[in-house]
């Protein structure tokens, strides 16, 4: 429902009602957007398949490998 006056002056006006859409809007090209290739020069570095080895954590020493002070 519109307005039917103004009532203020130089009010904007309100936006236009739009009338129910069906569903999503599918695009008219459905075609998959293709994957672009990495540029020579910008290869990512491959991560090692086994992962890194962790440090040992002393049972007597709980949290000893997160106080260490020595370099």
């Amino acid at each position: 429902m519109g307005k039917q006056h103004e009532t203020m002056p130089n009010e904007p006006q309100e936006a236009p009602v739009r009338p129910a859409s069906p569903e999503i809007q599918q695009p008219s090209d459905p075609a998959s957007p293709g994957i672009p290739t990495e540029a020579p020069d910008k290869e990512p570095v491959e991560l090692p398949q086994h992962p890194a080895p962790q440090p040992e954590i002393s049972p007597e020493k709980p949290g000893s490998l997160l106080n260490r002070t020595e370099v």
